[in-house]
């Protein structure tokens, strides 16, 4: 930090600190694999058969088409949870990789909305934070070390490059208010 005086100049200094990126790294791998845990325990427990096809095509319910994604792929059916699942499924492995993270992310991202979309009540808070934790690497540098684009543009998979660290205090404040907020439910006289 600069030391400049005034709240504007510390906010400023604050974002612009700097750190190994490691870190960003291994979240940017865990969510990668969380992302490929959550489509490939979807697909292969059968599960996405029922949840995330609309009641008329042998779903259990009539699920949501309000997502761009489901219009443009025509609607809730078993050929477009399919390419959503195959879409998130590509996405995730470019996030784990670190190859073309950003577009891994977007991609992944808006094929688990369209996903979580059509049924809401068959996921839950981690769904959420999942698609906030990919909007979050779809903003950060988290593929200049542990990334097969470090491979590439170095010729090793590591780099010394530092990263800026507000994603790594958003992640952290997010996780935070969530288990603040959780807890703060959980005071009330129906628990």
């Amino acid at each position: 930090m600069s030391g400049r005086a005034g709240p504007w100049a510390r906010w400023v200094d604050l974002l612009a600190t700097r750190e190994p990126g490691t870190v960003l790294a291994l979240f940017r791998i865990a969510l990668g694999l969380i992302c490929l845990h959550t489509v490939i325990d979807a697909w292969h427990s059968g599960v996405d058969a029922w949840v995330w096809v609309d009641r008329t095509e042998g779903g259990v319910i009539k699920v949501g088409k309000g997502h761009w994604l489901i219009r443009q792929l025509g609607g809730a059916s078993m050929e477009t949870t399919r390419a959503l699942m195959g879409l998130a499924l590509a996405g995730s492995v470019s996030v784990v990789m670190g190859l073309g993270h950003r577009i891994g992310a977007i991609v992944a991202l808006q094929a688990l909305l369209g996903l979580f979309a059509m049924n809401p009540v068959s996921g839950g808070g981690h769904d959420k934070l999942i698609t906030n934790a990919l909007w979050i690497l779809l903003l950060a540098p988290a593929s200049e070390t542990l990334s097969l684009w470090c491979r590439i543009r170095r010729g090793r998979w590591t780099s010394g490059r530092s990263v800026v660290a507000w994603p790594r205090y958003l992640l952290v404040f997010q996780i935070a208010l969530v288990y603040a907020l959780t807890g703060m439910q959980k005071l009330g006289p129906a628990w």
